[in-house]
Order: structure tokens, then C-alpha cells, then sequence
């Protein structure tokens, strides 16, 4: 799982969470524009879907300034990447669905 920010589909990256080693558990990081995210979201645009790539965006959208903020503060913590955290959850560790799924937050509804 990744974000793709971008304009029309002209000019777009992507946001992604990391293992730095190929092994169970690492230190982690946050990437920009990683070659794999890249080429699947490259794909997806152009209608080839090999990666199973889907749009998640909330009914109301997302909330950009809050997202990135919890972006931030998980990049400022000591959060570990384990690969199966999606699978058996752990305390201060995510991998590439966790890390998504804890920053991103849905925008209120507007009244």
C-alpha cells in the first residue's frame, strides 16, 4: 500500500512505508517515489493493473493536514517495519498496510 499524490495525472508521487533490509523485521522507513510503487501506479494509470493497484479514497476525501501530520510524528517516532503486521498487529511496528492505515484520516463531513 502506498499514497499517490498527484495533479490530474500529470505529476504524481508516491508514499510508502518500508522495510530497509529484506528480512522479517527491520528498521523501517518512509520512501518517495520507491521504483515498485512507481511502476504500479504507472501501471494502473495506464490500465494495466498487474499489481491489483485500487483507489481508496473516503466519501468525504481525505484530510490532508492531519494525514501529514501523523505522517511526521511516525516518521519522528521509533517505529519498526515487521513485514506481517497486518496479519498479527504489534506494538511500535508497521509494514506498508499498517503504516496507511494508521496515518491516513477521513475528512469530516461539511455541514
Amino acid at each position: 500500500m502506498y499514497y499517490a499524490i498527484h495533479e490530474l495525472n500529470i505529476r504524481f508521487h508516491t508514499l510508502s512505508f518500508y522495510g530497509t533490509d529484506l528480512t522479517l523485521r527491520s528498521e523501517g522507513t518512509w520512501t518517495i517515489d520507491a521504483d515498485a510503487d512507481l511502476g504500479s501506479f504507472k501501471n494502473f494509470l495506464a490500465g494495466e493493473n498487474k499489481w491489483e493497484v485500487e483507489e481508496f479514497t473516503p466519501e468525504n476525501g481525505i484530510d490532508v493536514e492531519k494525514t501529514v501530520s501523523n505522517i511526521i510524528k511516525r516518521i519522528d517516532s521509533n517505529i519498526t517495519y515487521y513485514y506481517r503486521d497486518h496479519i498479527k498487529d504489534k506494538p511500535n511496528v508497521d509494514n506498508c498496510v499498517t503504516a496507511l492505515k494508521e496515518t491516513y484520516v477521513r475528512k469530516e463531513q461539511a455541514w
